[in-house]
């Protein structure tokens, strides 16, 4: 008898865990263009603040949606079509790295200000957003 509730708390478990799997794997993203930012920021204060306290700036914004508004620095296009956007931070090795959603329209490259909608995913060299759209764009 204690077997088959094993068998059982066992089989529950799994279950479970598969189902986190599954919704964890296969999760629908809402579209950027509908979501609310959690913070609005200007791409070189940004960046300072991881530079000052990295750990704390990466708690306060991982996962988090962001709205980053700075001068394009570079446009990148990888060769599956997909296209970058970096902010200029005022440091020469380190801006805001913005993957853009497929779709998006590419900016000119040092004259425009952008403000850039995305969720903040990591720091390596770059402030990293993924899932970005262009929410404003002046000269």
């Amino acid at each position: 008898m204690k077997n088959f509730l094993r068998l059982i708390l066992a089989i529950i478990l799994l279950v479970i865990a598969g189902f986190g799997v599954y919704r964890y794997l296969w999760r629908t993203n809402d579209p950027m263009n509908g979501q609310k930012a959690d913070y609005r920021v200007l791409a070189h204060e940004w960046v300072e603040e991881f530079k000052i306290n990295e750990q704390a700036a990466n708690q306060k914004y991982l996962g988090r949606i962001v709205e980053a508004k700075g001068v394009v620095r570079e446009v990148l296009r990888d060769s599956l079509g997909g296209m970058s956007v970096i902010l200029e931070s005022g440091d020469a090795f380190m801006g805001v790295n913005c993957s853009m959603e497929p779709g998006e329209t590419a900016p000119s490259q040092g004259s425009d200000t952008l403000v850039i909608r995305g969720e903040f995913s990591a720091v390596t060299l770059d402030v990293n957003m993924t899932r970005c759209v262009m929410v404003s764009q002046s000269k």
